[in-house]
């Protein structure tokens, strides 16, 4: 991916346009469920970030990582794929569907 280096910095001052880009790029946010499921998975995305950042920092070395940099090792489909298997057991987004009539 290309970035623009004028607008690089915006990237990093707003991570939520850096992972929604992205994830709207390769084509994940079609549906309304996903588009749920991309808010959990972006606090995920961010949280793992920071740890890496505090990694660098605890580590003597200086914060140097990036959020796009970040980003391009991020298993997106791993991710939503792990979340559709928690939202279909019994979540808001898959109610149960059963009943019994007599």
């Amino acid at each position: 991916m290309a970035i623009n280096p004028t607008f690089a910095g915006f990237l990093e001052e707003e991570p939520r346009a850096a992972f929604f880009g992205t994830l709207g790029q390769e084509g994940l946010l079609d549906t309304a469920s996903r588009r749920r499921q991309a808010s959990s998975i972006y606090d995920e995305a961010l949280q793992g970030f920071y740890g890496k950042l505090g990694e660098q920092v605890l580590g003597g070395g200086a914060p140097t990582a990036t959020f796009t940099d970040y980003l391009k090792d991020f298993p997106f489909t791993q991710r939503f794929a792990q979340l559709g298997r928690q939202y279909n057991q019994g979540s808001q987004f898959s109610p149960r569907t059963r009943f019994l009539y007599y």
